[in-house]
C-alpha cells in the first residue's frame, strides 16, 4: 500500500494503523477506499469472479480428472499397476468387485476418453444428471510438473508467482467490498495494491453466511455511522492533500462516496434473516453430497456391487499401517462422509450472488469412513486422508471416487445457481477452479501413492468455455523416460515436453497461473510463463492445437 494511501487511511481512522487490529468496519472501509484508489489509479474495475477450490494433501486423482489418453482408445498405454479408474469383477466371483482397474468412458458428444465415473450418474437438485454434462464448461490441465516434490512450495506455486496471488491481483482490479475471502485456505493471499482478504472458518454446523454478515449487522451501525458525518470532509481533505493530478480530482471523489454508500448497504443487509438463507443454500449442497455417500444404483463400477475379497487383506487394502477389514468396502463410507464440502459452496454461492468479492479460496476436506481393523468386529471412525502414502489402491480408489462424486455435483449446482438465479456474478463471468498441490505417483504394488509432483493436474469450469479443452502431454511408461524408479512404473500421469512458443518444455504451475490470468482479465503474477489459452468475444479458444494431450512413449 502507498503512503499517501496509508496516510489517509490513519487519518480517516484516528491514527489507526493499517494492518494492526482493527474493527471488520474498519477492514470494509479501508477496503473499499482501496478500491477506490485502484480504480482511480489504476484500471477500469473487472466484473469477474473466482472460486479457487483446493484439496490440501494432494488427494489421488485418478478416478476423476486424470485422463491418460482422451483422444486415443487407451491400447497404447502402458497402465501401471497402481493406476485403477473403478472397481471390477474378477471371473471366479462375477458378483463382487475384487479388484480396482483402469477402465474409462467414452463421451461420445465429445470424441473423448475419460475416467470411468464420468459416465455415472451424480446427484442434483434436478434429479441425478450424467457427470459429464459438466465438460460442456470444462478446461483440464494435467502432467503439469510443480518443480517441488514437498507439499508446501506446491502448495504456493498453484496459485502464487512473483510475490503476487491470482486472487491477490484479482482483488486488485475489482470494485467488490470485501476485496477476497478464504474459507479454511491453505493458500496465502498477496496483493500489490493493499487489498484486504477476510478469513472464514469453513463449517455445515455454524451459519458461514451469519458469520461473514455479523461483522456488519445493525448492532453496529451506530459504532458505523458515527463516522458519517466527518466522511465526506475526510474525503475532500484526502484528495486535496494526496497530491494527485487535478483531472482524477473529481473521479476518484465520486469513486470514494459510491464505495461509502455500498458499504453503508451491506452493514444494512444485517437486518436479513440469515438464517433462511443459510439453510436453504445449505440443505441444497448436503442433498447432494449425502447422495453421492449414500446412493448406489447410479455409480456403476463404484457402489452397485459389493466390494472386497472377503479372504484375501493385501497390500491394496492398506490404511496406515492397518488392514482394512471391511467384509464389503462399501460400509466404510456413510451419510455424512464427504458433507463438509456443503459450507464452502453455500458461502460461496451467497459471496458470489451479492458480489460481496471478486475471489474466493476454498478447500475440500478429507472423507470420513468407518473402519474395521479387528477380527473381532467393529468399526472405528477414522478419515481417509488426502495425503495418501499408506492408503491401498482398494480403500483409496473408493473414498476419492466418492469425493469427487460429491465435488461434481456441488459444481453442477454451483454452475446451475450462476447460470439462473444469481443476481450478482454470473457463470459467463466466473471461473470454477478445482486446483491442488500435485497429484500421485502410484505403486506398483498397490500399497499407497507419494507424491506425483510431475503429474499435477488442474480443472476449470467457467461460461466463457463452451467445449471441452484438455491440455498437457503424458508419458506412455514414465520408468521408460527416468522420471521414477521402478516402485511407479507405466503410465499414471507424468507430464511430457509440450510445444510452447516454439520451444519445448515442460507445462509448469505457472503456465496454468497465466491461463486462468487470461480467463479473468488480469495480467498473470507468473510474468515469465505465457498463457495456454486465449479469450476471443468472451470465449476460450486454444492458443495452440498441438497442445492437446498425446500419450508418447
Amino acid at each position: 500500500m502507498s503512503s499517501d494511501r496509508r496516510d489517509f487511511l490513519k487519518f480517516l481512522f484516528g491514527g489507526a494503523a493499517v494492518g494492526a487490529t482493527i474493527s471488520p468496519i474498519e477492514l470494509l472501509i479501508q477496503s473499499a477506499m482501496n478500491q477506490s484508489f485502484n480504480v482511480v489509479h489504476a484500471q477500469t474495475p473487472l466484473e469477474k469472479f473466482y472460486l479457487n477450490i483446493a484439496f490440501p494433501g494432494a488427494p489421488d486423482r485418478s478416478t476423476f480428472d486424470l485422463f491418460l489418453d482422451p483422444y486415443g482408445d487407451g491400447q497404447n498405454v502402458v497402465r501401471s499397476p497402481g493406476f485403477a479408474t473403478c472397481f471390477g469383477s474378477s471371473p471366479s466371483s462375477p458378483s463382487v468387485y475384487d479388484q480396482a482397474i483402469y477402465k474409462t468412458y467414452k463421451v461420445v458428444k465429445h470424441g473423448i476418453h475419460a475416467p470411468w465415473m464420468w459416465g455415472q450418474k451424480m446427484s442434483t437438485s434436478d434429479g441425478f444428471k450424467n457427470i459429464y454434462e459438466l465438460m460442456d464448461n470444462m478446461i483440464l490441465f494435467q502432467g503439469v510438473h510443480s518443480a517441488s516434490p514437498g507439499h508446501g512450495l506446491s502448495v504456493i506455486r498453484s496459485e502464487e508467482s512473483n510475490n503476487l496471488t491470482l486472487a491477490g491481483v484479482l482483488a486488485d482490479r475489482t470494485s467488490t467490498p470485501l476485496n477476497a475471502i478464504q474459507i479454511n485456505s491453505p493458500y496465502s493471499f498477496k496483493s500489490k495494491e493493499g487489498s484486504f482478504v477476510t478469513p472464514l472458518a469453513d463449517s455445515i454446523t455454524t451459519n458461514m453466511i451469519q458469520s461473514l454478515m455479523s461483522q456488519f449487522n445493525a448492532s453496529r451501525i451506530s459504532t458505523y455511522t458515527g463516522l458519517t458525518d466527518n466522511l465526506n470532509t475526510s474525503f475532500k481533505n484526502a484528495i486535496d492533500n494526496l497530491n494527485y493530478d487535478s483531472g482524477l480530482r473529481t473521479p476518484s471523489s465520486l469513486n470514494m462516496k459510491k464505495t461509502y454508500e455500498g458499504a453503508l448497504e451491506i452493514i444494512n443487509t444485517g437486518l436479513q434473516d440469515f438464517a433462511t438463507i443459510w439453510n436453504d443454500k445449505l440443505n441444497k449442497y448436503l442433498k447432494v453430497t449425502e447422495d453421492a455417500a449414500t446412493d448406489r444404483s447410479n455409480f456403476k463400477g463404484f457402489l452397485d456391487k459389493p466390494i472386497g475379497n472377503q479372504g484375501v487383506r493385501g497390500l491394496t487394502y492398506n490404511f496406515e499401517g492397518n488392514k482394512c477389514l471391511n467384509s464389503d468396502l462399501r460400509s466404510l463410507i456413510y451419510k455424512d462422509s464427504v458433507s463438509s464440502m456443503a459450507g464452502c459452496f453455500a458461502a460461496s454461492e451467497f459471496i458470489a450472488e451479492n458480489k460481496y468479492a471478486s475471489a474466493v479460496n476454498t478447500r475440500i476436506s478429507t472423507t470420513k469412513a468407518m473402519m474395521q481393523t479387528s477380527s473381532t468386529g467393529g468399526s472405528n471412525r477414522i478419515n481417509i486422508a488426502h495425503d495418501q502414502h499408506r492408503v491401498g489402491l482398494m480403500v483409496r480408489t473408493l473414498s476419492n471416487a466418492v469425493m469427487f462424486r460429491a465435488v461434481s455435483s456441488c459444481v453442477y449446482e454451483f454452475r446451475k445457481f450462476l447460470k439462473t438465479e444469481s443476481k450478482g456474478f454470473n457463470f459467463d463471468n466466473s471461473v470454477i477452479r478445482l486446483s491442488g498441490e500435485f497429484s500421485r505417483a502410484v505403486r506398483t504394488d498397490g500399497s499407497g501413492a507419494d507424491h506425483g509432483w510431475q503429474a499435477t493436474t488442474t480443472l476449470l469450469f467457467s461460461g466463457m468455455v463452451n467445449e471441452p479443452h484438455i491440455l498437457g502431454r503424458i508419458y506412455k511408461d514414465g520408468e521408460a523416460k527416468g522420471v521414477h524408479g521402478s516402485n511407479y512404473g507405466g503410465s499414471w500421469g507424468v507430464g511430457a515436453p509440450i510445444t510452447i512458443n516454439g520451444i519445448e518444455d515442460y507445462m509448469t504451475q505457472g503456465h496454468v497461473i497465466s491461463s486462468v490470468a487470461s480467463m479473468l482479465g488480469i495480467s498473470s503474477p507468473a510474468v515469465n510463463s505465457p498463457t495456454l489459452l486465449r479469450v476471443r468475444n468472451s470465449k476460450v479458444e486454444l492458443s495452440d492445437v498441438r497442445l492437446k494431450l498425446k500419450v508418447v512413449a
